[in-house]
Order: structure tokens, then sequence, then C-alpha cells
């Protein structure tokens, strides 16, 4: 019990104890905010410059002084976008077939279980519409300069058994360490998707994990 002096009435008083529990922030939390705090400090100018390409694509190819300069000279600042047209024949002509999907059998005994292997990866790209996320992936790979894919596991699908998907990854949501070397990131320390979602979504998509949103601290 802790007691305080009351300057005003001349008496100690008894301080009141907080007992309620005191929320920590959980290791592995503060362990990847670290990290995403450390490489976001390298990728912000790689993300200042893909917006830029982004808006390129979409047809934001003058800049406000050029724009001003053609209206005084009473010429309408006209863009011709072909970045669009070349950007999506690229992906068309990727996409336009669905791929095949061939296992090899390392033993002659292994070759019924090659088939099973070839006839599930195309299952998992038939019910994760595999050539449309492709297609995403593409188009970032395009404009942006870098795609990503992810494998995933939708516990809700074929009746609440689960089934493995594939989905295009948003890059701006990616966080890699900037000294990587491979072009597909395996030489990675650590990999981070990040993504804002409110809690109704968290409890809608982790219902399990309900205490751990509870216990949740605000950042600020």
């Amino acid at each position: 019990m802790q007691t305080e002096f009351d300057v005003r009435t001349g008496k100690r008083r008894v301080k009141k104890q907080d007992n309620r529990p005191v929320k920590t922030i959980h290791p592995e939390s503060q362990y990847t905010d670290e990290i995403m705090a450390q490489y976001d400090s390298h990728r912000q100018p790689w993300v200042t410059e893909a917006s830029e390409d982004e808006e390129m694509y979409l047809g934001v190819q003058w800049t406000p002084e050029e724009e001003a300069t053609l209206k005084l000279r009473n010429q309408f600042p006209v863009v011709v976008n072909m970045v669009m047209k070349i950007v999506d024949q690229i992906k068309a002509f990727l996409t336009s077939n669905l791929p095949r999907f061939t296992a090899t059998a390392a033993e002659d005994s292994d070759g019924s279980f090659a088939r099973v292997i070839s006839d599930l990866v195309s299952h998992i790209w038939y019910i994760s519409r595999g050539s449309k996320e492709l297609k995403n992936t593409i188009h970032q790979y395009c404009v942006r300069g870098m795609g990503a894919m992810q494998v995933y596991f939708d516990p809700m699908l074929d009746a609440g058994k689960g089934e493995v998907c594939i989905r295009n990854v948003d890059v701006f949501d990616l966080v890699v360490p900037p000294n990587i070397q491979d072009d597909n990131g395996s030489d990675a320390e650590h990999i981070i998707i990040k993504k804002p979602i409110t809690s109704e979504q968290f409890q809608s998509a982790y219902p399990q994990f309900q205490h751990v949103l509870n216990s949740a601290i605000p950042s600020s």
C-alpha cells in the first residue's frame, strides 16, 4: 500500500493501487515491428517510384507544369497511352491458355503418385482462379517492377474442410530485406506481408484468436 502527502490538507492519504492487468506486446510482434521499420526505411524510395509508374500506366504522363504550359499555348495535353496497351498485351499473351503441370517420378514406382501431384496442382490452380491471380502478378511486375504470389490455406473452402490456394500479393504490402540478391527472394532472411485490416475483419478471418485482439495494444 502506498501513501502520499496532500499539501492542501496537511494529511497523508492512501494511494489506490491499479490492479488492472498490464498489457504487454508479444515478443514476436515487437520483433516483427522492428524488422518492418528497418526494411521500410530502405524501400520507401522504391514505393514512391512504383506509385509514379502506376500513375504513368493509368495515363498520368504529363507533369502539372507541362500541362499548364500546353494550356497557355491553347494546346490540349493529349495522352497516347502506349504503356497500357503494351502491358495489357503481355498479360493477355501469358494468360491466354491454362498452364499444364507435370511432376516427374523419381523412381518407376512413383509414376502414379506423380500423376496425382500433377492433378492436385491443376486443381489448386482451378479453384484459386490462378489465371486471374497470375494476370495481376504480371501487371505488378511490368508496372511496378516486382510481382509475387502466395500459397495459403483457406479453411472455409470445401464445406469447412479447407483447401490450399494461390493468390496474388500486392507488392506494396510486401516487405523484403534490401540486400537480397536472388530474383525470387530465396535468400531473404525475412519476408513480411503487412496489410491493415479492421477489427471486424480480424474477428471474421481469425475467430480463434479473439483473445489476442482483446489484449492488443493500439499503435500510436
